[in-house]
C-alpha cells in the first residue's frame, strides 16, 4: 500500500485554464478540481469499473472548499474516501482510503483540458502520442484510466493490456 509521505513527480504540474488559455495558479487549480469532483458526485454518482466486469462503483460528495474536496465511494461493499489536497510542491494529492488506510495515492494536473494523474516519484512526464500519462481523466469528467502498471495495487481490476478502465454508467 501507499505511504503517507510520498514524493510528488520530479517535474512541475500545469494547470491549464481554458477560459483563458493560459495556466492556473496551483490553488485556483486545487479549487477547480473540487467543484468538479463534487460537481461530478452530485449529478453522475453512478460508475462502472468497465474492466472488472462492468463493476457498479457510487461516488456521494462529501466537502468541496478552496483547500480541497472529497467523495465518499461504495462499490459492491467496499467503501472509502476520494480526496483532494495540495501538496505543498503545487501539485494537486489524490488519495483513496479504505477502512481509514490508505490505498492509493497520486498527483494530478491538467495540461490541457484533460486531467492527468501520476504516481508519486514519477520521474518525467510522458512525451508524444504513443506515450499516454500514467492515469487520465476526460475532460467531461466521465471516464477515467489508470495504469496498473504504475499503481500494482489495481492489478486485480485490469485489463491484458494492464489497464483499469472506469466510465460513468449512463455512458
Amino acid at each position: 500500500m501507499a505511504g503517507a509521505e510520498e514524493p510528488p513527480p520530479g517535474f512541475a504540474p500545469d494547470f491549464f485554464d481554458s477560459a483563458t488559455g493560459g495556466s492556473e495558479s496551483p490553488a485556483a487549480a486545487l479549487y477547480g478540481f473540487a467543484l468538479d469532483l463534487d460537481a461530478t458526485a452530485r449529478y453522475a454518482p453512478d460508475w462502472v469499473i468497465e474492466t472488472a466486469g462492468n463493476r457498479p462503483l457510487r461516488i456521494t460528495p462529501l466537502r468541496c472548499a478552496p483547500d480541497g474536496g472529497s467523495v465518499a465511494f461504495e462499490s459492491q461493499g467496499v467503501s472509502g474516501v476520494i480526496s483532494l489536497s495540495a501538496h505543498p510542491s503545487g501539485w494537486v494529492r489524490v488519495t483513496a482510503t479504505i477502512d481509514s488506510k490508505l490505498a492509493f495515492s497520486a498527483f494530478a494536473d491538467r495540461i490541457w483540458e484533460e486531467y492527468e494523474v501520476h504516481p508519486p516519484a514519477s520521474p518525467q512526464r510522458p512525451r508524444g502520442v504513443a506515450e499516454d500519462a500514467p492515469g487520465r481523466l476526460a475532460h467531461r469528467r466521465n471516464r477515467l484510466s489508470l495504469s496498473a502498471r504504475a499503481w500494482p495495487q489495481l492489478q486485480p481490476f485490469a485489463n491484458a493490456e494492464g489497464w483499469v478502465l472506469l466510465h460513468q454508467a449512463d455512458d
